[in-house]
């Protein structure tokens, strides 16, 4: 999981994140072609510290489900693409 992923870091010092894809399937519009979700292929490149004081760097590629609630926009979901 996304969670048990980043409790491998102490610290993080540097993350970059680059929307490549994203769509808004009929399937999440409404019948105004208004949405209220995207889906977005984000590719990702975090450096940090591990708790051990050794330095790690991990690159990859996620699909990410924002969806606006209440107004403000929020990832609601995340899923790795391949390996780290």
């Amino acid at each position: 999981s996304v969670s048990s992923w980043l409790n491998g870091f102490k610290s993080l010092r540097d993350a970059e994140l680059e929307i490549v894809d994203y769509s808004a399937p009929a399937r999440i519009r409404n019948g105004q072609f208004r949405f209220s979700a995207v889906e977005t292929t984000v590719r990702f490149d975090l450096r940090g510290i591990e708790k051990n004081g050794a330095k790690r760097q991990d690159r990859g590629t996620m699909r990410v489900l924002f969806e606006k609630k209440d107004g403000k926009w929020q990832a609601s979901k995340l899923q790795f693409i391949g390996e780290l």
